[in-house]
């Protein structure tokens, strides 16, 4: 959720944002957040660089990242 705010906060200040999406993870619902935001949510939604990556795997995390500066992780950890 927080990832969610933080994608639309950094899309309306002008900054490029890549998106790791984990494998079989849906991307509506950051589309939903988005609309809060704005009325053309399609819009910013479709300026998102979406790659899917798995944070258990190093190489697909290496490869998400390649040519990026700033990185921040909202991934929530799994509760048992």
């Amino acid at each position: 959720m927080v990832g969610a705010h933080l994608i639309c906060t950094m899309l309306r200040q002008g900054f490029g944002v890549r998106a790791v999406k984990c494998p079989g993870q849906s991307t509506e619902y950051a589309k939903c957040i988005l609309s809060l935001y704005s009325d053309d949510c399609d819009t910013l939604f479709n300026e998102i660089e979406w790659v899917e990556a798995d944070y258990n795997d190093p190489e697909s995390m290496k490869a998400a990242l390649d040519g990026v500066c700033t990185t921040f992780c909202c991934l929530s950890p799994k509760v048992a």
